[in-house]
């Protein structure tokens, strides 16, 4: 509400004093409109990108992994970076179960490598962020890129910099959830794809290629879901233009760029799950979850003999489900991911663009991007029992064109162009500010850090280190300890779970010589 009310106030400003600072606006637009439609400004963009993220190191503690997924990524990262696809399942992996982890057939993350690799390259070079930080900064040259199929070079850079400034984007770029290299393919796919619509070159058909090959490796569904919608656009163009025989031209180099991706997507399924066709998610999904993945599909059938925390969490899942199963259920499940994604992505303030934008709608590029969007929106929020904001990543670039269509509209009109100049300042700002004030909470207070520090001070004793971790009756399983490196054997800090004598016997057999420590995370030295 205060950032409506803020926006509310700037527009009434810029209406009763449109010409205020009009020429050091244009000023600054022209020499952005230069710098845009110079030959290296997509390079700059990226390395500016990168620039502010390690800038940022210099306020802020690096992140910590919190969510579940980041360190399943994490693990991942780790196992890459070592030289393996996969890990041997280990003699004692009852004790290591955990979130979002596979035990067996081997020991892996569950999820597509795609996002793993970015962290691996970041923990080869220094730290496993730095791979987030290089996904932003691709992510957001290759928006810069898509865009400058649609609109001027300034106005191309106009929206590289709301979704840089995005509250969310930030997020995924100071987290190791991902987000950032599936809206990297889907701006390749997308920005191929308006290109292809001009003219078929080769270079737009293999940027197509690379951006659907890197949704598989991320986002699969989703990203199928994208590359059907464009595959269907593009194929209506050839038909509406008479060019169907130039189809051979356009699928060849889209299959060139794609294929590498896939490839290694197999190989890699068949590493963790020994079947190419069998990706770890679902072998995963059929062992702890008690839910389905979509909405039409069967509940999995499992012996839920795992710890109470991992079978507890798919009880909750499975309730909160259920409930959707009914149709007034399913729609009353449907305003809780608007609202999550509204928090996120300020859907509710950046929509506002859209009605000056639809003045534009003779513009066919406009009602492609909103028919795109529409649709892909709709899938994600209707196939899932859940949502989270980067399973819209690779069509975040369809909405930030949707805005930018806005912004043109209102700029080209006298009176209000103060009003749109005041309004992307106000947004980029509110991002920024959404941001910043998330990340000072998170500083030094959450309990992911307090779990970093300890492992930092374990590392540094002489002796290996067994961390038994005892949790309290009505323990929050999102808040979960029991992670561990790749190769469990040789790390200096193994987390694994308490028990009686009797239970920890094999365990402590096992570690002999390790100094063993019992941590109790949910007393207050240890919790949030």
């Amino acid at each position: 509400m205060k950032a409506f009310l803020i926006l509310a106030a700037i527009c009434i400003v810029a209406l009763v004093r449109p010409y205020f600072g009009q020429r050091f606006f244009e000023t600054v637009e022209a020499r952005c409109a230069r710098f845009a439609n110079s030959r290296w400004a997509t390079l700059w963009i990226g390395l500016a990108i990168f620039i502010f993220s390690i800038a940022l190191t210099s306020i802020y503690r690096l992140p910590q992994p919190r969510i579940h997924d980041e360190f399943s990524y994490l693990l991942q990262s780790d196992t890459f970076a070592h030289g393996h696809l996969a890990n041997p399942t280990h003699p004692l992996w009852r004790y290591f179960e955990t979130f979002h982890v596979l035990q067996q057939p081997t020991y892996a993350s569950k999820y597509q490598p795609g996002q793993g690799l970015f962290l691996a390259l970041g923990q080869i070079i220094c730290n496993p962020i730095l791979g987030a930080w290089i996904s932003t900064a691709l992510a957001i040259a290759a928006l810069f890129w898509m865009l400058r199929a649609l609109f001027a070079p300034g106005w191309a850079l106009a929206g590289a910099a709301l979704a840089a400034l995005n509250a969310q984007v930030l997020w995924w770029n100071w987290s190791f959830w991902g987000g950032c290299v599936p809206m990297f393919g889907g701006a390749l796919v997308l920005g191929g794809m308006f290109r292809t619509l001009k003219n078929i070159t080769p270079t737009a058909s293999i940027a197509i290629g690379v951006g659907a090959g890197l949704l598989a490796v991320t986002r699969p569904f989703e990203g199928a879901a994208l590359c059907a919608v464009a595959g269907v656009v593009c194929l209506w163009s050839f038909w509406k233009t008479a060019r169907l025989n130039a189809l051979i031209r356009f699928a060849a180099p889209v299959l060139i760029g794609a294929i590498p991706f896939i490839t290694f997507d197999l190989i890699y399924n068949e590493r963790v799950t020994g079947h190419p066709l069998k990706p770890p998610y679902a072998v995963y999904e059929k062992t702890y979850s008690r839910n389905a993945l979509f909405i039409w599909q069967a509940d999995p059938q499992n012996d839920r003999n795992h710890r109470a925390e991992i079978n507890g969490f798919y009880d909750d899942e499975k309730r909160d489900a259920n409930m959707q199963r009914s149709f007034s259920g399913f729609i009353r499940g449907l305003w809780p991911k608007l609202k999550l994604y509204d928090r996120y992505f300020l859907h509710g303030l950046l929509a506002l663009m859209l009605i000056p934008a639809s003045f534009l709608w003779r513009t066919r590029p406009l009602r492609i991007c909103l028919f795109m969007f529409i649709a892909l929106v709709t899938l994600t929020l209707c196939s899932s029992f859940w949502a989270q904001p980067h399973y819209s990543a690779p069509i975040l670039p369809l909405f930030i064109a949707l805005v930018l269509f806005g912004f043109t509209q209102l700029h080209t009109i006298e009176r209000t162009r103060l009003l749109a100049r005041m309004l992307f300042i106000g947004l980029c700002l509110l991002g920024l500010t959404m941001f910043t004030t998330r990340l000072w909470k998170d500083q030094n207070t959450q309990w992911q850090y307090k779990r970093a520090d300890m492992i930092a001070a374990l590392n540094k004793l002489p002796n290996k280190q067994l961390v038994l971790i005892h949790y309290a009756p009505k323990h929050n399983p999102k808040t979960e300890w029991i992670y561990n490196r790749a190769d469990i054997d040789a790390a200096h800090v193994v987390f694994a779970p308490d028990g009686d004598a009797e239970y920890l016997k094999p365990l402590l057999s096992y570690f002999k010589g390790y100094d063993v420590s019992h941590i109790e995370p949910d007393r207050p030295m240890w919790g949030d």
